[in-house]
């Protein structure tokens, strides 16, 4: 985790048999990909398609674990870009499910009392992070990436 531009995703790409599972607001990997830098260090970098959706990505999780993703051969590194987007992911689908889409600060909503966080940690978030730890387990390398706000 780190303020923008410092690295992470430059890292992650020097990891071998990388895979990389991208939200929609983080594309640094393609970036690198384009200017031929990751074609030099790590040829076998691969990207999965976006992710649009929570239920999207735990679903890839799913279909990882099964053997089912089609991931490329050499694949020991899931790189999942970033920890923000998928969190945000995860407050929307648990707003859409667990409060009808309601985002409100009132009652029934999910900023009331801040009821919408704690289900998302409770009943969400660790949904997928049981997935990754089983990952772990599989023999996996695990980076998530985030950033950090850098207070001036």
């Amino acid at each position: 985790m780190g303020p923008p531009g410092i690295g992470k995703t430059c890292l992650a790409a020097f990891w071998p048999g990388t895979y990389w599972i991208p939200d929609p607001t983080e594309m640094g990997i393609m970036d690198l990909i384009d200017s031929g830098m990751v074609k030099t260090v790590n040829p076998a970098t691969q990207v999965h398609p976006t992710m649009q959706d929570f239920n999207e990505l735990l679903a890839l999780n799913v279909k990882i674990a099964e053997g089912r993703a089609g991931l490329p051969e050499g694949t020991k590194t899931l790189v999942y870009e970033s920890m923000k987007g998928f969190e945000t992911f995860c407050h929307k689908t648990c707003c859409e499910r667990s409060f009808q889409g309601n985002w409100n600060d009132e009652a029934g909503g999910f900023m009331f009392f801040q009821k919408g966080y704690d289900i998302s940690a409770s009943q969400y978030w660790s949904k997928f992070m049981l997935q990754v730890a089983e990952l772990r387990e599989l023999g996996f390398t695990i980076i998530l990436t985030g950033h950090s706000r850098s207070e001036e």
